[in-house]
């Protein structure tokens, strides 16, 4: 249900704010999430509007985040 997505995903929504923060909006168009793992930080970067990369070096966490994911980023 919704609250249990807002408990769990708050750290990872908390994180990509202070990136977004640290880093001047106009200098970039998109972002590399090298060691993404299941996506979790990768979409919530992509929720402030540029364009998201995400790889790692699992096989099967890529698999997770493109089930989780793949339509909303590229994984």
């Amino acid at each position: 249900d919704g609250s249990h997505y807002q408990a769990t995903c708050r750290p990872q929504y908390e994180m990509a704010q202070f990136v977004m923060s640290q880093v001047p909006q106009r200098t970039y168009k998109s972002i590399l999430d090298i060691g993404c793992g299941s996506g979790d930080f990768t979409i919530e970067l992509a929720r402030f509007g540029k364009i998201i990369v995400g790889t790692d070096f699992s096989e099967s966490m890529i698999k997770k985040a493109k089930e989780s994911y793949g339509d909303r980023t590229t994984i």
